[in-house]
Protein backbone atom coordinates (compact mmCIF):
# COMPACT_ATOMS: atom_id res chain seq x y z
CA UNK A 1 0.00 0.00 0.00
CA UNK A 2 1.15 3.60 -0.53
CA UNK A 3 2.30 5.24 1.97
CA UNK A 4 3.01 9.31 1.81
CA UNK A 5 5.78 11.21 3.90
CA UNK A 6 5.65 14.73 4.15
CA UNK A 7 8.86 16.91 3.80
CA UNK A 8 9.08 20.44 4.25
CA UNK A 9 10.24 21.08 0.21
CA UNK A 10 7.08 18.33 -0.74
CA UNK A 11 6.16 14.82 -0.24
CA UNK A 12 7.37 11.44 -1.21
CA UNK A 13 5.22 8.33 -2.08
CA UNK A 14 6.65 5.23 -1.24
CA UNK A 15 5.26 2.71 -3.37
CA UNK A 16 5.89 -1.12 -3.61
CA UNK A 17 7.16 -2.96 -6.22
CA UNK A 18 3.47 -3.79 -7.75
CA UNK A 19 2.22 -0.22 -7.97
CA UNK A 20 5.32 0.77 -9.36
CA UNK A 21 4.79 -1.47 -12.10
CA UNK A 22 1.11 -0.30 -12.30
CA UNK A 23 2.14 3.43 -12.15
CA UNK A 24 4.73 2.37 -15.43
CA UNK A 25 2.19 0.71 -16.96
CA UNK A 26 -0.55 3.04 -16.43
CA UNK A 27 -4.08 2.60 -17.70
CA UNK A 28 -4.55 2.71 -22.24
CA UNK A 29 -8.01 3.93 -21.76
CA UNK A 30 -6.63 7.17 -20.30
CA UNK A 31 -4.01 7.78 -22.62
CA UNK A 32 -6.38 7.41 -25.39
CA UNK A 33 -8.18 10.32 -24.21
CA UNK A 34 -5.45 12.74 -23.00
CA UNK A 35 -4.83 12.13 -26.86
CA UNK A 36 -8.03 13.28 -27.84
CA UNK A 37 -8.11 16.39 -25.58
CA UNK A 38 -7.26 19.10 -28.47
CA UNK A 39 -4.37 22.02 -28.46
CA UNK A 40 -2.87 20.50 -24.57
CA UNK A 41 -4.05 16.75 -25.45
CA UNK A 42 -0.64 15.63 -27.13
CA UNK A 43 1.55 17.50 -24.49
CA UNK A 44 0.03 16.09 -21.59
CA UNK A 45 0.42 12.63 -23.18
CA UNK A 46 4.06 12.93 -24.07
CA UNK A 47 4.84 14.05 -20.09
CA UNK A 48 2.79 10.76 -19.03
CA UNK A 49 4.75 8.72 -21.14
CA UNK A 50 8.05 10.06 -20.26
CA UNK A 51 7.44 9.92 -16.23
CA UNK A 52 6.07 6.67 -16.74
CA UNK A 53 9.44 5.44 -18.67
CA UNK A 54 11.32 6.85 -15.73
CA UNK A 55 9.30 5.32 -12.88
CA UNK A 56 9.48 1.95 -14.75
CA UNK A 57 13.17 2.41 -15.28
CA UNK A 58 13.36 3.02 -11.47
CA UNK A 59 11.36 0.38 -10.21
CA UNK A 60 13.12 -1.75 -8.03
CA UNK A 61 12.47 -5.04 -6.41
CA UNK A 62 11.35 -3.53 -3.00
CA UNK A 63 9.54 -0.65 -4.54
CA UNK A 64 10.16 2.83 -5.60
CA UNK A 65 10.03 6.45 -4.22
CA UNK A 66 8.29 9.80 -6.19
CA UNK A 67 9.51 12.58 -4.99
CA UNK A 68 6.33 15.73 -5.14
CA UNK A 69 7.35 19.12 -4.78
CA UNK A 70 4.76 21.42 -3.00
CA UNK A 71 3.66 22.26 -6.82
CA UNK A 72 2.83 18.81 -7.88
CA UNK A 73 5.64 18.23 -10.16
CA UNK A 74 7.77 15.03 -9.65
CA UNK A 75 11.52 15.93 -9.94
CA UNK A 76 13.00 12.29 -8.66
CA UNK A 77 12.18 8.87 -8.49
CA UNK A 78 14.07 6.71 -6.52
CA UNK A 79 14.72 2.64 -6.49
CA UNK A 80 14.16 1.01 -3.60
CA UNK A 81 16.36 -2.39 -3.90
CA UNK A 82 17.79 -4.30 -6.77
CA UNK A 83 16.63 -3.07 -10.36
CA UNK A 84 13.69 -5.08 -11.48
CA UNK A 85 11.91 -5.52 -14.89
CA UNK A 86 8.13 -5.00 -14.82
CA UNK A 87 6.20 -7.49 -16.51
Amino acid sequence: MAEVEPRFWGLIVHLDQGEGCFAAQGVPAGELALGAIPVWGPLILAAVKIHKAWIGANTGDQGVDLHFNWGGFLHFVGRRGNPFTCS
